[in-house]
């Protein structure tokens, strides 16, 4: 492998590291409403599984008997509907407490965040603020939390993707193999496109939080004034 090869892929396994150093220590601060949502995210992929499941039970056993034997049992219509309907409620209840209980671990840890950097602004002697201005302190406490914690929120949405795949393509594997092997091929190709996608607008990511740094830090010393 080329040098410079080397070099990027050990600086962004560091990246990738550091990244996982950083949601532990925040989940850490208030785990419990993160964890709420993550649980919520898992309700609302099985479910999405499971609806199809009974989907399918309803064909075989309410639609395709009425078709071909022109009569269904009123009961097992009934079980097909009653199925399905328990289903979708469950998953909109767990779409709720992934979203509700998700902005909620974000507002807390944000906050929590918050605190413990103006704690330590605090903590610093008078000569180390006076060399930096007031406007710059604040975004730190302001925008720099706001960018850290802002990698929680869409957390437990993706958990609710990776159980969705996993669970999906072990579903399409048991109820039909070829088609099932199809399915998961393409997740690798997604999952390719995506990582290469990211690494190209990463540098302007990074760009751009600069400059809201930069406006955010120029906003503040004009209140100030």
């Amino acid at each position: 492998m080329h040098p410079v090869d080397a070099r990027e892929v050990q600086s962004r396994t560091a990246r990738w590291r550091e990244a996982a150093r950083l949601i532990r220590s925040q989940v850490r601060i208030h785990p419990r409403p993160f964890m709420i949502a993550v649980s919520g995210a898992a309700v609302f992929a099985l479910c999405t599984v499971a609806s199809t499941a009974a989907i399918r039970w309803v064909v075989d056993r309410a639609i395709l008997p009425r078709f071909d034997q022109g009569r269904v049992a009123v009961a097992t219509a009934l079980t097909g509907l009653g199925a399905i309907i328990a289903i979708g409620l469950i998953r909109a209840a767990g779409v709720i407490v992934r979203r509700s209980w998700a902005g909620r671990a974000h507002r807390r840890i944000g906050e929590s965040l918050s605190g413990l950097v103006i704690d330590r602004l605090l903590e610093q002697p008078m000569s180390w603020h006076q060399k930096r201005p007031t406007g710059d302190l604040a975004a730190r406490a302001g925008v720099d939390v706001d960018a850290a914690t802002d990698v929680l929120t869409p957390l437990p949405f993706a958990s609710s993707v990776v159980i969705l795949i996993v669970v999906s393509s072990a579903w399409l594997l048991i109820t039909d193999v070829p088609l099932g092997l199809v399915a998961v091929a393409v997740f690798p190709i997604l999952t390719f496109v995506n990582l290469a996608y990211q690494h190209r607008v990463d540098q302007y990511f990074d760009r751009a939080q600069g400059h809201v740094g930069e406006l955010s830090a120029a906003v503040h010393e004009s209140f100030e004034g």
